[in-house]
């Protein structure tokens, strides 16, 4: 992750851990998410400099935001007590109090934050954003609905991001005989924006809560998930992430 400080006033400028393969369920061990994008010669993420971080930090200054530069590859970089933007997604996000998570990427559809469980690998719980060309949330909802693995429960229920009214709602993965699936709707479907990413991973088990906003003229969700046993803590440390959240451009 390349991260660097730009000033507030003058430019202000977040789902899923992803591994490659068929849908198929063939074992509990879930692959290490080190999935890369595809190479794209015509790619505007793609670039000869290897990911690394770079930070610069001005303690006195308060009007300014580190920010998230995109990736060419699923990361781990711890993040801090200051506040973060995006610096591709539309719309611009931003949010702060996220010392205890890691940056996973920003890609031009999505921003992917984990925390890990301490086991490594595919195993850690998910905070992720993602952008859905479309203004319908009622398209959004019905697209997240279409996918197989996902079995929803309970009705859909208000609720707020950056001051923006939606919905949301929950969901288990449930894979036949064990194992886990890859998402028939993430990353490409019709209104999502179309990225060189592989089919994410849905374990059989984890439970998920879509909370589905309008923002301007996208559907922005926010996901977040988790293994059965984790969800409850998992919620509230994204609810209060998500609390710092508003949306700009």
């Amino acid at each position: 992750m390349r991260v660097r400080i730009i000033s507030m006033i003058g430019a202000l400028m977040v789902v899923l851990a992803a591994c490659s393969g068929s849908g198929d369920s063939e074992s509990t061990t879930l692959p290490p998410s080190t999935t890369t994008i595809a190479e794209d010669a015509e790619s505007p993420l793609a670039s000869d400099a290897t990911s690394q971080t770079t930070t610069t930090r001005d303690s006195e200054a308060e009007d300014q935001s580190t920010v998230l530069e995109p990736t060419r590859e699923f990361v781990r970089e711890p993040l801090s007590d200051v506040t973060y933007v995006t610096s591709i997604m539309t719309p611009t996000i931003e949010f702060s109090g996220a010392g205890e998570w890691l940056f996973s990427g920003e890609f031009d559809p999505l921003l992917l934050l984990s925390l890990s469980t301490g086991t490594g690998g595919a195993q850690e719980q998910v905070l992720n954003f993602a952008t859905f060309r479309t203004t319908e949330t009622d398209l959004a909802i019905a697209a997240l609905k279409s996918d197989s693995a996902l079995v929803f429960s309970g009705e859909e229920v208000p609720a707020t991001i950056g001051g923006i009214d939606g919905v949301a709602l929950t969901a288990t993965a449930v894979v036949p005989g064990g194992g886990f699936a890859r998402s028939s709707i993430f990353p490409s479907n019709l209104f999502i924006s179309q990225v060189a990413l592989d089919p994410p991973i849905l374990p059989d088990g984890w439970v998920f809560r879509f909370t589905v906003i309008p923002v301007e003229d996208v559907v922005v969700v926010a996901m977040v998930g988790s293994d059965a046993a984790s969800f409850d803590d998992l919620l509230v440390a994204a609810d209060a992430l998500l609390s710092t959240v508003t949306f700009s451009g």
